[in-house]
């Protein structure tokens, strides 16, 4: 059975500038990637800890990536993120749930983490953040994560 994730990290591929504010064109982007394959989203990102977080401009990031993904009819399907953790090793432990199945992926992040595999940096499309100009998730990114998702690990 194929299955397709998308591991994403927030700032640096859906925002560039340093900011919460996450930018449409960067969430289109991401949607036309997670539609061509149904790909479950995977979040990564410290974003993960505003779920833990009880005040409310955490709850209003929450709303905000949460809704934001929604009217692109995308979701997050799960957390894969771990503070005690590094990056690498939480995907390499979640990607092991599902090791009967053959597993397509693509990772999403404005950073290489010293405990990516080959494979990892293989099936990474690497981001900017702080830059306007090129910074988050661009057009050339769909099809680059598009050919990634067609293989298989």
């Amino acid at each position: 059975m194929n299955k397709y994730f998308i591991f994403l990290d927030i700032d640096g591929v859906l925002n560039s500038i340093g900011t919460d504010i996450l930018e449409n064109a960067y969430i289109k982007r991401l949607s036309l990637i997670q539609k061509e394959f149904n790909a479950e989203i995977i979040l990564i990102s410290t974003w993960c800890e505003l779920w833990e977080i009880k005040d409310d401009k955490a709850k209003e990031m929450r709303e905000l990536l949460v809704n934001k993904l929604k009217e692109y009819n995308m979701n997050i399907s799960e957390f894969c993120y771990d503070k005690k953790a590094k990056r690498g090793t939480s995907i390499s432990k979640f990607l092991e749930k599902y090791k009967e199945s053959k597993i397509h992926y693509v990772i999403l992040d404005d950073w290489i983490y010293d405990d990516y595999t080959k494979n990892m940096r293989d099936h990474q499309i690497l981001t900017t953040f702080f830059d306007e100009k090129r910074g988050g998730l661009q057009e050339n990114d769909i099809k680059r994560a598009i050919n990634i998702l067609k293989e298989s690990v």
